[in-house]
């Protein structure tokens, strides 16, 4: 079943992803973990096999580049005609 959230994404930290997983790899089931902290448990699931793959840095957060043309953008400032 699809949730609908009308408020924004949350951040999730990597200290608050390394307590939710462990939970789960502690025995509690990934479904009740997920409606606790009310996330999907498919990314929950993706956060277990991840930190099973490569450890707690796996769920440091990416660096989101932007707009990398944005630093060489110049604003234009119009003057006012007389």
């Amino acid at each position: 079943m699809t949730r609908i959230r009308k408020e924004p994404n949350r951040y999730w930290s990597k200290e608050d992803k390394l307590k939710i997983v462990k939970e789960v790899l502690e025995g509690s089931s990934s479904g009740e973990v997920a409606k606790k902290y009310d996330i999907s448990s498919g990314m929950l699931r993706t956060w277990v096999r991840k930190y099973r793959e490569n450890g707690e840095e796996a769920l440091v957060n990416k660096k989101k580049p932007g707009n990398p043309i944005s630093k060489y953008y110049a604003t234009k400032h119009f003057k006012s005609r007389e």
